[in-house]
């Protein structure tokens, strides 16, 4: 059985996209998000820190 989590929830959303090794799937989200408004190659990470009361 697979693994499956949902990315509406802000735990889901940053454990999906909020890791550098998942960089290209950012990346790719946020280029489907644009539709080719804007063109994203390339993001950087940053430590938030505590990013429980985002």
């Amino acid at each position: 059985m697979g693994v499956f989590m949902d990315p509406s929830t802000k735990f889901g959303f940053i454990r999906i996209f909020g890791q550098e090794n998942h960089k290209r799937i950012l990346m790719d989200f946020l280029n489907a998000v644009f539709e080719g408004k804007y063109h994203v190659d390339n993001v950087n990470y940053q430590d938030a820190g505590n990013i429980t009361g985002v």
